[in-house]
């Protein structure tokens, strides 16, 4: 098990030196629902956040197993919200409505690390200074839009939110790069694996 999660992180990770870890699920839905859940229980709300609630954001046409989990997450209060990216009809997002989303919501920029009253230097809490989080499709799962993910990972660090990438439709098809996200779900059924 070892030697594959090594192989499947060296075809993922072009640098190995990022720290990344890998788990293996049941499937492409099961590993959507723990990345998503996972980043949800890492964002910051309230007083943490300028007064702003933590919130999820997720592409409209994203596979059920992300939207569902992003709208479960809300319903359960472990998130204020959880809102839908509209595409356009080519599929992909526009990228001026979906930057204006993230500004309306999100507390932090530039990742948050630069506070006056020494924010973010708190060595005991290693949550990231964010409070929204970002899923989207890489290439999606009808339309077969092919997503920019640097695009978009590059716009989500610039208002400091967390990024996890469902690349399921597209390992070994397109290029993943699992270093510009938070949390990436990749799935061997889609690439002829068990």
């Amino acid at each position: 098990v070892e030697g594959v999660r090594h192989q499947l992180l060296s075809f993922i990770c072009p640098s190995l030196a990022t720290p990344f870890k890998l788990a293996f699920t049941s499937g492409g839905t099961e590993a959507n629902n723990i990345a998503i859940a996972g980043l949800a229980s890492m964002l910051r709300c309230g007083d943490e956040a300028m007064g702003k609630p933590a919130v999820l954001l997720y592409s409209s046409v994203s596979h059920p197993s992300v939207i569902e989990v992003c709208k479960k997450l809300a319903a359960a209060g472990k998130v204020s919200a959880a809102h839908a990216i509209s595409v356009r009809p080519d599929g992909h997002f526009d990228m001026a409505v979906f930057e204006k989303m993230l500004a309306t919501h999100s507390a932090f920029k530039n990742g948050g690390l630069s506070f006056a009253d020494g924010r973010g230097t708190n060595q005991e809490d290693p949550r990231p200074w964010a409070n929204v989080a970002v899923a989207f499709d890489l290439v999606n799962h009808e339309l077969g839009t092919l997503r920019d993910g640097p695009a978009i990972a590059k716009l989500c660090r610039a208002h400091g939110a967390l990024v996890h990438s469902d690349a399921c439709q597209g390992l070994c098809k397109v290029d993943v790069d699992a270093t510009l996200y938070d949390a990436v779900a990749v799935t061997a059924h889609k690439i002829n694996g068990p």
